[in-house]
């Protein structure tokens, strides 16, 4: 799975994000495998697209998985966070959402 998340509308907008997904979806499907690609996705739509991802893996038995993420994250105590394009964080507890 390929997300690329570029159009924030509440943090800064990066760039290449979304060129570099569309990249790296392009060339592993160059590979031969099935790519799940994704851009520009809010807190459901990333939802969606992870319950996609892992409801397709549950279905294969000798699966090679791979994530690739370009977008704003974020760690706290140790622990990564993917941040949606529509997320608004002014709070640590918030972080979750």
């Amino acid at each position: 799975m390929v997300i690329g998340n570029s159009d924030y509308s509440n943090a800064q907008r990066l760039g290449n994000a979304s060129s570099d997904a569309r990249a790296i979806a392009e060339k592993l499907g160059t590979l031969g495998f099935i790519v799940l690609e994704h851009h520009d996705q809010s807190r459901s739509g990333m939802r969606d697209a992870l319950r996609e991802f892992h409801t397709r893996l549950e279905r294969s038995k000798n699966a090679v998985a791979w994530l690739f993420y370009a977008g704003h994250g974020i760690q706290r105590r140790g622990e990564n966070f993917l941040i949606p394009v529509d997320a608004y964080i002014s709070k640590e507890y918030e972080i979750e959402d």
